[in-house]
């Protein structure tokens, strides 16, 4: 069974748009016709399209982007919620190391 993303149309020309080294997807090799119709089709418009979203400014009140640019970051009052369930994902437990054989 195929995952339902396969159904999608044009699901095939963007992943091959994206994925420039990619040969084979979904078990059928990759033409170099098909490559070329699919960076036309999402080449640009993608590249695009990630630039965009890397320029969009944090929303007032969150994180920052990151110091070499990108994604924000997560804000403080989620990293301190990591933290904690990191911690209480190790309270009570004990580690007994296993000797090994010589």
């Amino acid at each position: 069974m195929y995952p339902q993303v396969t159904k999608q149309p044009s699901y095939r020309a963007f992943v091959v748009a994206r994925l420039p080294h990619l040969r084979t997807l979904d078990f059928q090799r990759v033409t170099a016709k098909e490559r070329a119709a699919a960076d036309a089709l999402f080449g640009a418009a993608a590249a695009a399209t990630a630039a965009a979203a890397a320029a969009t400014p944090a929303v007032a009140g969150k994180a920052g982007p990151t110091a070499g640019g990108g994604r924000p970051g997560p804000s403080p009052e989620q990293i301190t919620f990591i933290k904690q369930a990191r911690a209480s994902l190790y309270r009570g437990f004990s580690y007994t190391p296993i000797p090994l054989p010589p």
